[in-house]
């Protein structure tokens, strides 16, 4: 978007073909181990473009069904998730950068969640949400602007909450993200961190549902009979700047 070019695959070859070289941030995630409740030290998953829970997550993994319609996939997978809602609750830290703490005043009108005791930077926002999308790059997919503030390289993540809403207002958010209007809605809370913690509560009373998802794939999921994946349950991301090129 910055070089003003179209997003299709012509155009990506072409950027490809010119071999010009970017730094661009990498977020490295861990879940916590169930045994000594800190983060892992064993395995660390890393992530280019984003980490998505609750409605999000939802529309990406349960949209796999519809992949032969393309992109459409999504629009449709989202209809249905905004007509059959599902609630999640959490508990949300970050930790801010001078970036961070900038952007945040201006563009969410002051700092969102309150001061954590003992830990100098950190905020958190507890409660009910619909979903938390978590962007490295401003586009979520080639039509949607998730993070209109997202850089590729400024050492920052970007946290878009989605509170509790009517389904009118949710059919009007699916049209805003398409030009990044979505931040500007009363039901989003636009956040710029360097690190954030994720602590979602198993309660609740969805059925289905409860998947973490890393740069479009399962991580972790509620339900999971196989045990393929890792434990459901909070998990850590910290911003690696410039980490990769």
């Amino acid at each position: 978007s910055d070089a003003n070019e179209f997003c299709d695959p012509v155009s990506c070859a072409v950027t490809i073909a010119r071999g010009h070289a970017r730094a661009l941030d990498r977020a490295e995630i861990k879940f916590q181990d169930q045994s000594t409740k800190g983060w892992s030290s064993t395995k660390t998953t890393h992530s280019l473009l984003s980490t998505s829970w609750g409605f999000f997550s939802d529309v990406d993994i349960e949209s796999e069904k519809f992949r032969c319609l393309g992109g459409l996939r999504f629009t449709l997978q989202a209809i249905v998730r905004i007509i059959s809602r599902r609630m999640y609750r959490c508990k949300l830290m970050y930790e801010t950068n001078e970036l961070g703490e900038t952007h945040n005043a201006t563009h969410s009108l002051g700092p969102i969640g309150e001061p954590v005791a003992n830990r100098p930077g950190w905020r958190v926002v507890e409660g009910e949400i619909l979903g938390l999308w978590v962007l490295n790059v401003p586009w979520g997919t080639e039509t949607t602007l998730a993070a209109p503030h997202a850089k590729f390289d400024d050492g920052s993540i970007d946290l878009v909450i989605v509170r509790p809403t009517n389904r009118r207002n949710m059919l009007k958010l699916l049209l805003a993200f398409d030009a990044g209007e979505h931040i500007h809605n009363r039901a989003v809370e636009y956040i710029k961190a360097k690190s954030f913690e994720l602590y979602p509560e198993e309660n609740c009373s969805n059925k289905a549902g409860g998947f973490i998802a890393v740069d479009g794939e399962v991580a972790a999921q509620r339900y999971d009979p196989k045990r393929s994946q890792e434990k459901y349950g909070p998990f850590r991301c910290d911003v690696s700047r410039a980490g990769c090129q």
